[in-house]
C-alpha cells in the first residue's frame, strides 16, 4: 500500500501573468543564467588553418562575444 500526502495549489489570478506571480511564489523564482551560456556555440573543427582560426578570434574579440566559459 502506497501512503503519502498530496498537496494541491490553486492559483486564482485574476489574470495569466498574476498565475505565474502567485506560482512563482509557492514554487520560488528561476535563478540567473550566465550570458555565455545563451545561444552561442564556437566549435574548433571546420577550420582551414590557423590563419582562418585567428581571424575568427579577431572578429570575436572585435565583437566582444566571449571566447570561454
Amino acid at each position: 500500500m502506497l501512503g503519502g500526502i498530496l498537496d494541491f495549489y490553486f492559483f486564482s489570478g485574476p489574470t495569466p501573468s498574476q498565475v505565474i506571480e502567485q506560482y512563482s511564489e509557492v514554487v520560488g523564482k528561476p535563478a540567473w543564467q550566465n550570458a555565455w551560456a545563451f545561444g552561442y556555440q564556437q566549435c574548433r573543427w571546420g577550420y582551414e588553418g590557423v590563419s582562418e582560426l585567428r581571424e575568427v578570434v579577431r572578429r570575436m574579440n572585435d565583437s566582444r562575444i566571449p571566447l570561454e566559459g
